[in-house]
Formats: C-alpha cells, sequence, structure tokens
C-alpha cells in the first residue's frame, strides 16, 4: 500500500484516495474501477474527491507518482555508488524477484509493474497517464544507465553506448515480468540476471555477491525474504534444488494467501 505522510484530516482523505486507485489499477485496471467505488472503499465522498483531483485520470497520475516516491529509495540504494557497477544490477535482479515472489505468497498472483501495467493500458487514450508512465521508467532506466556507464569507465564492459543499453536491459526488465504476469509464473524471474549478463558482455566474470551486498534492501524493513539467487542458469538446479522450493499454494480455499480485496503494500522494485 503506498504510504503519504499525512497531516490532519484533509490530508489523510487524499492519502486514502492514493493507497485505494493504486490498489485497484494494480489489481484490476482503470477501466474496470469508477469514482464511486475508489470513494467507497477509501470511505470518501464525491465532493471531497473532486477537491482533491479533477478526473479520475488526475488522480491515476497522482498515484503513480506516489508509489514512485516510495520506491525511489530502494532504488538509491541497490544502485549506490559505493556498490560495484555490474552488482547493482545484479542486485536489481534479485531484490525484484524477491519482491514479485512476497506479493505471490500473499496474494496467490503475479502482479507485474504498476507503471508498466497502466501505461500500456492508457497510453493510447489518455496523455497525462502515458506522459507520467513514460516519465517515471525513463527514470528507472536511468539508474541501469548510470551503472552502465560506471562499469565502462571500470573496464568491465566495452559497449558505450549506456542509453541503449540501458533501454535493451529494461525492456527485459519489463518483458519478463509482463511474461511472468501472463503465465502466473514468478519463477521464471529467476532468469532475469543470467539474461541480462548475457546482454551485457561484462569483459570478466562477475564473482559472486557476498550475502550481505545482495540482501534486497526491503529486508530490513520487513519486504522481503531473502533469497540466494543465482550467478547463471547452469547454477539453477544446484542453487534452489527441487527439494528446497516452496510447495504450490493449495488450489482450494485454505490457501494461505492474503485476500485479494485487502490492499497491496508498496515499495521496492515494482
Amino acid at each position: 500500500m503506498v504510504h503519504i505522510l499525512s497531516v490532519g484530516r484533509t490530508s489523510d482523505a487524499k492519502s486514502r484516495l492514493l493507497a485505494v486507485a493504486l490498489d485497484l489499477m494494480w489489481s484490476q485496471s482503470c477501466h474496470a474501477i469508477s469514482v464511486d467505488q475508489i470513494c467507497r472503499k477509501a470511505a470518501v465522498n464525491k465532493g471531497s474527491f473532486y477537491y482533491f483531483f479533477p478526473s479520475k485520470s488526475d488522480l491515476v497520475v497522482a498515484a503513480c507518482e506516489a508509489y514512485w516516491q516510495q520506491c525511489r529509495p530502494a532504488y538509491d540504494k541497490i544502485f549506490a555508488p559505493t556498490v560495484p557497477p555490474l552488482e547493482r544490477l545484479q542486485n536489481f535482479c534479485r531484490a525484484l524477484y524477491d519482491r514479485q515472489k512476497e506479493k505471490w505468497e500473499q496474494t496467490g498472483r503475479v502482479w507485474g509493474c504498476p507503471i508498466a501495467s497502466v501505461g500500456s493500458e492508457l497510453s493510447t487514450q489518455d496523455e497525462k497517464i502515458r506522459q507520467k508512465s513514460a516519465e517515471i521508467i525513463a527514470q528507472m532506466r536511468g539508474y541501469f544507465e548510470g551503472a552502465l556507464r560506471d562499469a565502462h569507465r571500470a573496464g568491465l564492459i566495452e559497449n558505450d553506448d549506456f542509453q541503449s543499453q540501458a533501454q535493451s536491459l529494461y525492456a527485459c526488465v519489463l518483458g519478463m515480468l509482463l511474461q511472468a504476469k501472463i503465465q502466473q509464473d514468478v519463477e521464471g524471474l529467476r532468469q532475469l540476471w543470467p539474461i541480462a549478463r548475457q546482454m551485457i558482455k561484462p569483459n570478466k566474470p562477475i564473482a559472486s555477491a557476498t550475502p550481505e551486498s545482495v540482501r534486497n534492501p526491503l529486508e530490513k524493513s520487513g519486504y522481503a525474504k531473502k533469497i540466494n539467487y543465482p550467478n547463471s542458469p547452469a547454477h539453477l538446479a544446484s542453487t534452489y534444488p527441487s527439494a528446497s522450493l516452496p510447495d504450490p499454494a493449495p488450489a482450494d480455499s485454505r490457501r494461505r494467501h492474503r485476500r485479494l480485496d485487502r490492499p497491496v503494500r508498496a515499495g521496492g522494485c515494482h
């Protein structure tokens, strides 16, 4: 759930509208939700809704921005300049898997990226939402570009077209998230780093990251579990033996997943 700092009753109403909007547009779609539904779930009257937001479109834009501001601290920590550049990308892939895995364990579904989902749904119908989605994705992609530039400066990669390479890498991330969402298979995201590494073509093997360096920055706040991430497809079987993987969630109503009508907490990488 998006958390917005609130002061007083008015700000609390606005924060509830933003949180409910993100929850509904992530779990359903923008077209599937109405202003009445948002107000009812947020316990806010329509007059208050239109006081804060001229339209549902404006609310969606604000919710996307709130989600990104909630995610930025995790990006800043993963891509900190003190972390070796290629490890930053490795850690990002691991954190993304952890985040999607956590949501799957809570709800029984793969959620994907809310910004990409909203942008792809409405990019041909709502210019404000298209622009906001493109703006946020460009900022996310900028972290990749910085890591690649530092990797080239350190002699770790040959390719010096950082912008194009970052665009390709982030397209791979979004594509694998979309595939995981369509197939409802979160384990496919374990392949993200091995595929990204093949695209990067490092000059020398990347040393296995230490448990501390690959730790998801959200672990300390309880957002994700620590899962040792593989370094190559060939290591998947040994790193993740089938006997150690969680059993598939039962299909009946006794599954221990959080109900889908409860809010989804935001933050982290997607």
